[in-house]
């Protein structure tokens, strides 16, 4: 996942959305997901369909930190 101000987009990923076992969400999905956690702290809506742009901008720095070989900023 990656955060960048008030947006978090996650991911597609294979996986089950539901641990049944345990009954917990795993919050994975096979779509992308983009929440603006201000308005919506919950991650109830996932607004990846209405803003295409912002995915596109978010998956390639996502992909780019991930390439870098690490998740989050490095501490001088």
């Amino acid at each position: 996942a990656l955060r960048m101000g008030n947006w978090k987009y996650i991911a597609p990923h294979k996986g089950p959305a539901h641990f049944k076992y345990v009954n917990i969400e795993s919050g994975l999905s096979k779509e992308d997901q983009l929440y603006n956690l201000k308005e919506d702290p919950r991650e109830t809506r996932n607004l990846a369909s209405k803003y295409p742009g912002k995915i596109e901008k978010m998956k390639i720095e996502l992909q780019m930190i991930l390439e870098a070989g690490y998740s989050r900023p490095e501490i001088k």
